[in-house]
């Protein structure tokens, strides 16, 4: 995994203007894994695509918002992906896999540009994010019966640590860091919190607030 130097920065400002794309792709692509984190053989291993879409406004994160008739995780916020399917031959295919399946988005619209770093969930689910770029405009396609809802955030504000609430907790005896993020009528917290948390310190330095 290469990192720029620290003195290397692009502004908030930069990333509304779509003629610098090339240029802020390749250093969020400089500040990911090149290769997923080796799978725990003792979780059900599981992938999820953090999408960001290009637009004039700048760049976004696409979420969604489960149903309340799904087995797990009823209305919770979350990102495209699911547990690996036996065809599935890496984690990329998984969470392309995923994201056709719930949102609609092609495979072939999306330029893989790295990995975060995978979590264990305290369900002893090990999820693998894997981190794509989509030019706009973007069709959604949702499976009604998972996904009520698809939304975007704004990648500047998910950057701004200071606007997350973090905690320690304990479920079934094991502690894990609570992320928040309040985005209107939304929450992102539990894994998807923590996922989008661990993309924030990991692009930190790289852009700044105001214009360069």
């Amino acid at each position: 995994m290469g990192l720029l130097s620290c003195s290397i920065k692009y502004s908030i400002e930069s990333m509304r203007n779509n003629k610098t794309k090339p240029e802020w792709l390749n250093a969020i692509r400089s500040r990911l894994l090149s290769a997923p984190d080796r799978r725990n053989p003792s979780c059900i291993p599981a992938a999820v695509l953090v999408a960001l879409v290009s637009k004039s406004s700048g760049i976004h994160v696409v979420f969604t918002k489960r149903t309340m008739t799904v087995t797990t995780h009823k209305g919770q916020v979350s990102l495209p992906g699911g547990a690996t399917e036996p065809e599935d031959t890496d984690d990329v295919q998984t969470a392309l896999r995923e994201a056709e399946e719930e949102v609609g988005l092609a495979p072939s619209a999306i330029t893989v540009l790295g990995f975060l770093k995978s979590i264990r969930t305290i369900t002893d689910f090990w999820v693998t994010p894997v981190v794509g770029a989509i030019s706009s405009p973007v069709s959604y396609r949702l499976q009604k019966e998972e996904v009520a809802t698809v939304f975007e955030v704004p990648l500047a504000e998910l950057l701004d640590t200071a606007q997350w609430t973090l905690e320690r907790r304990t479920y079934n005896g094991r502690e894990y860091d609570d992320c928040r993020f309040h985005k209107g009528e939304h929450v992102i917290w539990g894994a998807t919190g923590k996922i989008i948390y661990s993309m924030a310190e990991k692009l930190n330095g790289l852009f700044m607030a105001g214009s360069s």
